[in-house]
Formats: C-alpha cells, sequence, structure tokens
C-alpha cells in the first residue's frame, strides 16, 4: 500500500518525489544514520527507551528522525553533489584516496 500510494502521489513531480529523490541521493548516509540514531535511542546503551514506549509512540519518533533526514537531505544537497558517505564510497570504490 505504501508504494502504491507513493506511487500515485508522485507521478506528478511534485514536492514528495522530490523528498523521495534527495534521500535516495543519501540513501548510505540516511541508512547508518537512521541505525545509528535508532540503536542509540531505543538500545539500553543509549536512552533505551525501547520499553518506555508502546508501538505508536516508536512509530511517532521513526517519522520525526525520518522528517528530520528529509530536511537535513535538503540542505545538504543544496551545497553538495553527494552524500558524506556515498562521497567516501565511491572513493574507495574507484581507487582514489580520501586524503590528499
Amino acid at each position: 500500500y505504501v508504494y502504491l500510494i507513493t506511487a500515485w502521489y508522485t507521478r506528478g513531480g511534485g514536492i514528495l518525489s522530490q523528498i523521495l529523490a534527495n534521500n535516495g541521493r543519501l540513501s548510505l548516509s540516511g541508512y547508518m544514520g537512521a541505525a545509528m540514531t535508532y540503536a542509540f535511542i531505543f538500545h539500553a546503551y543509549g536512552f533505551g527507551w525501547y520499553t518506555r514506549f508502546a508501538a505508536i509512540g516508536q512509530l511517532v519518533i521513526a517519522l520525526v528522525i525520518y522528517t528530520m533526514f528529509s530536511i537535513f537531505s535538503h540542505f545538504w544537497l543544496k551545497h553538495f553533489q553527494f552524500g558524506p558517505l556515498e562521497w567516501i564510497y565511491r572513493r574507495i570504490s574507484y581507487g582514489h584516496p580520501l586524503l590528499k
């Protein structure tokens, strides 16, 4: 259902399409950033909020973090062509040194 709703809303190339495109361009940075953030928020070595919130509370936290990442990706891509982890990955993949 999520795919169908997203496909329906993005067929005109609107704002949702642009947001998802930006998040896709920063997919590695977003994935790793979200994993570290969620681990810190919900795991015992961080805040340990896994048992503190019901499922709906956890969903709200996840949606807030995803929205924050979407805003971050918009501003990041105004200044840079790639995300920070995407840049490192490309440098390593193409055999270029990280530091000159």
